[in-house]
């Protein structure tokens, strides 16, 4: 039997200015996502020289290498989350132009004198690229779907080249910390050591601390692992806090422990381990070594109970 008001309901849905009660909708409208993909198609055609050199950049220095793996993170999150998205139709005027304009201040950044530097002029155009992207999402997609892909949107900003003089002080930051790290695991290794800074003398070799041994990539990637992993398995910000933070001293202890693997292989074995692959390409052994207390702490801050997942009570349909 059908209800006796079903003529009357469906006279209310065919009135002008009825609203429907179900406000968002389960992903995009077409016409929504066509007219944002024919945006970002436009935008990047607009930037495609600062892109395409970005792209050289990430291959062209060892230290800029994770920048090429950002976007492909941030797409796979943005498609794990494709069926969550809720249209609401509300407008996000404010936050578009909000963002439009800092996009505009990136540009004339990188024409200032701050941008004479071509790798400071890349940084401040892929800020620029970014900003107005997010404000075509705002404009087109709308507030609550920006919102709902909060996370991955923010991650974009890795994309953007750290400029010099921020990346050389980093740099500097873990060369110094890392061979006071250095320093103290040697003590306990039983070996004459002098020091005097960054250098240490050593029987049958001398080593120095060189910048380019800060560990500043693998530093940057654990940083990056431990945002994803706290989004992706913690749910107090304070837990997420930790786990992010934990990874500096823990990059620091990861460098300090490869100075003293290679000099202890170059006093008790051979002064030639200094020159071995594992020296030049050991960046991976050790980074994987890293990831052991790293996945400790996380399973710790996780909790026992963790795996357990609340099992939803069906809702029971209309009959």
């Amino acid at each position: 039997m059908q209800p006796a008001n079903n003529d009357k309901t469906q006279g209310l849905r065919e009135a002008p200015g009825f609203e429907s009660p179900i406000v968002g909708s389960n992903s995009l409208g077409r016409k929504q996502l066509w007219r944002l993909g024919g945006f970002l198609l436009l935008l990047s055609l607009a930037f495609m020289a600062p892109l395409l050199e970005w792209e050289q950049l990430s291959f062209a220095k060892e230290r800029n290498s994770y920048l090429i793996v950002v976007p492909f993170i941030s797409f796979y999150l943005i498609w794990g989350k494709r069926h969550e998205l809720m249209v609401d139709g509300r407008k996000s005027t404010f936050q578009a132009f909000a963002c439009a304009a800092l996009g505009l201040g990136a540009i004339i950044g990188s024409r200032s004198s701050y941008g004479l530097d071509p790798e400071n002029r890349l940084s401040w155009l892929i800020l620029a690229y970014l900003c107005l992207f997010l404000a075509g999402g705002f404009h087109f997609a709308g507030r609550s779907i920006v919102k709902s892909l909060a996370f991955p949107l923010s991650f974009l900003l890795f994309a953007v080249p750290m400029p010099p003089s921020f990346a050389e002080g980093i740099e500097i930051f873990l060369q110094y910390t890392s061979a006071e790290a250095a320093s103290w695991m040697l003590f306990f290794t039983g070996i004459p050591v002098l020091r005097n800074g960054l250098e240490f003398q050593m029987p049958g070799i001398a080593i120095r601390v060189a910048q380019e041994c800060s560990g500043y990539n693998s530093s940057f990637v654990l940083f990056m692992v431990s945002l994803l992993a706290g989004h992706m398995f913690l749910s107090s910000p304070w837990k997420k806090f930790f786990l992010t933070f934990a990874v500096i001293p823990l990059a620091i202890i990861r460098n300090g422990f490869r100075i003293t693997t290679l000099s202890v292989l170059c006093v008790k074995l051979d002064p030639s381990w200094i020159d071995s692959p594992l020296h030049h390409r050991g960046g991976p052994v050790f980074f994987a070594l890293s990831m052991i207390p790293f996945l400790a702490l996380l399973w710790f801050l996780r909790g026992p109970n963790s795996s357990k997942r609340a099992t939803p009570h069906p809702t029971p349909s209309a009959q």
